[in-house]
């Protein structure tokens, strides 16, 4: 589980982070539910694997409001590229 607070792509970063070391996230396919407008000062992300395999990375990212509700699930299916080194 990766929290978000930046400007990374928090799918990408769990797909990198689970994927091998030399390798670079691309999206295949993105699905994005609004829940709930954001409300309060900010949000935040939680992006979580579902499923590792060898070209591929499944990600569920869940963003919430400051009062903790849910307003943002997004599932991507990303793939890992190698880099050529």
């Amino acid at each position: 589980m990766w929290a978000w607070a930046g400007r990374a792509s928090p799918p990408g970063v769990c797909a990198a982070l689970n994927g091998t070391g030399n390798s670079v996230p691309a999206t295949m396919e993105s699905s994005t539910h609004f829940l709930r407008p954001v409300h309060g000062t900010g949000a935040f992300a939680i992006s979580r694997p579902l499923h590792v395999g060898r070209s591929t990375v499944a990600v569920e990212i869940d963003i919430w409001d400051d009062k903790d509700r849910l307003c943002v699930r997004v599932t991507q299916l990303v793939a890992l590229r190698r880099t050529h080194a």
